[in-house]
């Protein structure tokens, strides 16, 4: 999408009810307990607040696994004479941040997460070991399934013509990470007492600071987002990263309402001291609200074993 597209991820209290039925499903329901999955390789962990100002919550996040292995139902031969069976597994994490304002910024985050739940459930197979062609053709396939679930419920719904949300996605494959972003939800990879921000924000503020602005000209700029997946563009700008992962690294996606509360430095802080991905959600979330929560929050941790 062009540059001149850009919307405030601010909420406006508003008490018209512009969601859609079908949709509250897709809601984040766990504002308490993170949701912990994994397998030998990886834990992951989830957990979504709504913060203590906003009246909804937003964000919406998704894990998604699948495997490589088939089941053999019936053969001929004897059980010893199959070949074992090797559970490959690869993962797939999103947090989508839908943009406030003056249309459901819910609905838009929960559109997009189900566009990609529904594209992984019908492509015929996901990439074990893929080439960078490969990858960025599966991205593009995705972002367009993305805005063609949002154009199409704009045009069915004409009150929500405006919906927008961002995304950020980790793709986990063997040793390996795709790390795939528009808008300003964030991953960071957390290494051996080090953080690193993987995305890059696409943010007013974003372009002011390379431009050599300072933090007070650029404050008010901060959640003003200059990409996003919505009902006006005919294509979507996306980043893409390649990460090679190492036993115990961190990755960590989140909403702007962690990190526009909690400095990196205390991201680091909590990640590193807890003792599972489940309490490095929980002690994130209770710095962004002890920090005044002004936003909803949500973390999405895996880590690799």
């Amino acid at each position: 999408m062009t540059d001149s597209f850009m919307q405030e991820n601010e909420n406006e209290k508003n008490d018209e009810d512009d969601t859609i039925d079908e949709l509250t499903q897709y809601v984040p329901p766990h504002c308490g307990e993170p949701e912990k999955v994994g397998d030998a390789d990886v834990e992951i962990a989830a957990l979504t607040h709504p913060g203590l100002v906003r009246e909804k919550n937003e964000d919406q996040y998704a894990v998604l696994r699948r495997f490589r292995s088939s089941a053999v139902l019936a053969s001929s031969l004897r059980n010893d004479q199959l070949p074992g069976k090797e559970d490959v597994a690869t993962w797939l994490l999103v947090v989508a941040d839908g943009l406030g304002g003056h249309t459901s910024g819910e609905v838009a985050s929960a559109t997009a997460i189900n566009a990609i739940i529904t594209l992984s459930n019908n492509v015929s197979s996901w990439m074990m070991r893929p080439s960078e062609d490969e990858l960025k053709e599966r991205v593009k396939l995705y972002a367009d399934a993305i805005q063609a679930a949002l154009r199409k419920f704009s045009q069915q719904n004409q009150s929500l013509s405006g919906i927008a949300t961002t995304i950020t996605s980790v793709y986990l494959f063997g040793d390996q990470a795709l790390v795939v972003n528009v808008g300003d939800s964030r991953a960071y990879l957390l290494r051996e007492q080090t953080i690193q921000q993987i995305t890059d924000d696409h943010t007013v503020a974003r372009q002011m600071e390379r431009d050599g602005a300072s933090q007070a000209a650029m404050k008010r700029f901060r959640n003003l987002v200059t990409r996003s997946f919505n009902t006006e563009a005919s294509k979507v700008e996306f980043d893409i990263f390649h990460l090679h992962l190492q036993p115990q690294d961190q990755l960590l996606l989140c909403s702007d309402g962690l990190n526009d509360m909690v400095e990196d430095d205390l991201i680091l802080q909590e990640v590193t001291r807890a003792e599972t991905p489940q309490e490095a959600c929980k002690s994130l979330v209770q710095a962004a609200l002890e920090a005044g929560g002004r936003d909803n929050i949500t973390t999405v941790i895996a880590r690799v074993n």
